[in-house]
C-alpha cells in the first residue's frame, strides 16, 4: 500500500495533525503546505483500511471505514499483489523460503562490508564452506560500486529484483534500488 495523497484537513482522524493544523493556520502558514507535510510525515496514512481486493474499501469492510481507503485500492491491493510474481508479497515469499532452505542466512557469521557508504548495503553471511554475498543500492540512481577482492566471486543467484547476478568482480554496476543475493559454496 502507498501513502493517501489526502487533500484536506477534514480527510484526517488524527487528533494531534488536526490539532496541529488549526495551531499552524491560526500562526498565519498556508493549509495546503501543512497537508503536503502532513501527507510526508502523518500518521493516518498508515491507518487507512487495508486493501485486500478491487471490491468497494478496497474489500476492507461492507460500510464505510472511519478513514478514506487509497482511491488507487483497485490496482493496489493483496489479491492483485498474490497474482503478480514481482509484486513485494511474493518477493517476501521467496525470501522466506530462502531462509527455511539456507542455514547460511540464519546461522552464517555476519560480516558488513563499505560501511561508510551512504547509499548501499554490502554484507556476506559464512556457515562451514558456503557465503552469501548480498548487495543493496537504497538509491533511484545507477551506482558503480568498487569492491574489496575477497568479494569478487561466481555462484548462484538466490534471488535479485533485476536480471539474475552470478558474477561480481571488484566492481558492479547497481540499477536503482538494485538488490541481488549469491550463494558459493
Amino acid at each position: 500500500m502507498t501513502n493517501v495523497p489526502f487533500t484536506s484537513i477534514s480527510q484526517y482522524r488524527d487528533i494531534e495533525t488536526i490539532n496541529m493544523h488549526r495551531l499552524h493556520v491560526e500562526a498565519g502558514l498556508s493549509p495546503e503546505e501543512f497537508i503536503r507535510g502532513a501527507n510526508e510525515n502523518g500518521r493516518d496514512n498508515a491507518r487507512t483500511p487495508m486493501q485486500w481486493s478491487a471490491a468497494p474499501y478496497g474489500g476492507f469492510s461492507a460500510g464505510v471505514p472511519w478513514i478514506e481507503v487509497n482511491p488507487n485500492y483497485p490496482k493496489v491491493n493483496a489479491e492483485a499483489a498474490i497474482k503478480d510474481e514481482r509484486s513485494i508479497w511474493n518477493h517476501y515469499r521467496k525470501l522466506i523460503a530462502l531462509r527455511k532452505t539456507h542455514p547460511v542466512i540464519v546461522y552464517g557469521e555476519y560480516r558488513s562490508w563499505l560501511d561508510q557508504h551512504p547509499d548501499v548495503f554490502v554484507y556476506t553471511r559464512a556457515l562451514d564452506r558456503s557465503w552469501i554475498i548480498v548487495v543493496a543500492n537504497f538509491t533511484p540512481r545507477n551506482i558503480a560500486l568498487s569492491l574489496p577482492t575477497e568479494l569478487a566471486i561466481m555462484g548462484e543467484c538466490l534471488i535479485c529484483n533485476y536480471e539474475p547476478v552470478h558474477m561480481i568482480g571488484e566492481t558492479v554496476e547497481l540499477k536503482p534500488y538494485e538488490t541481488f543475493a549469491i550463494e558459493c559454496k
